[in-house]
């Protein structure tokens, strides 16, 4: 059953929330730490009123310290631990509740399909057989004609809940493909 889970597109999404969720673990670990920048500019200058203006260059330093790390920073990071956690738990029950779906809907084809051959290989045919034999003793005058219809009926009914049940098992194995699906591509 995990194997066939493990590509289905509920739980491709709950692994992508838990990726994101950790990875904003790691931003705002990273945003309570300082920050050192360096940057180096070129400005060109054109020739004004005959004269040429030297071109420059610009350095800047700069130095971001958090000062309200405690406040803000780790405060953000505990949250984002908190939805990570909570993101994996939402996984693990998304999980559980899908091998549950696959294990109810297995059960029930299984079922759907003893229920089916047992009325067609079993039911059906002596209900014909029933019909037959009513048919042959109504002929010779032996059978009334409402039990000649009492047994057609059953008959009929033996093939209707026959169809009901076929139809019941492939909804069953339709349902169980659609649970062991993987995702594809757009």
């Amino acid at each position: 059953v995990a194997l066939a889970l493990a590509g289905h597109p509920r739980l491709a999404a709950g692994r992508a929330a838990v990726q994101q969720a950790t990875r904003s673990i790691q931003v705002e670990r990273l945003a309570g730490r300082p920050d050192f920048t360096l940057s180096v500019r070129y400005g060109y200058r054109p020739v004004v009123g005959g004269t040429n203006l030297p071109d420059f260059f610009s350095t800047f330093v700069g130095l971001r310290i958090p000062l309200w790390a405690t406040r803000k920073q780790h405060r953000l990071a505990d949250a984002a631990r908190f939805d990570s956690t909570a993101a994996a738990s939402i996984l693990r029950g998304v999980e559980l509740a899908l091998r549950r779906e696959v294990t109810e809907t297995a059960a029930r084809a299984t079922a759907a399909r003893q229920r089916l051959e047992l009325l067609v290989d079993g039911i059906v045919p002596a209900a014909g057989g029933t019909v037959e034999s009513v048919l042959r003793s109504y002929q010779v005058g032996r059978a009334e004609f409402l039990t000649l219809l009492a047994v057609e009926d059953a008959q009929y009914r033996a093939q209707l809940e026959a169809a009901g049940v076929a139809t019941e098992y492939q909804t069953h194995l339709v349902m169980l493909r659609e649970l062991t699906a993987k995702e594809t591509e757009p």
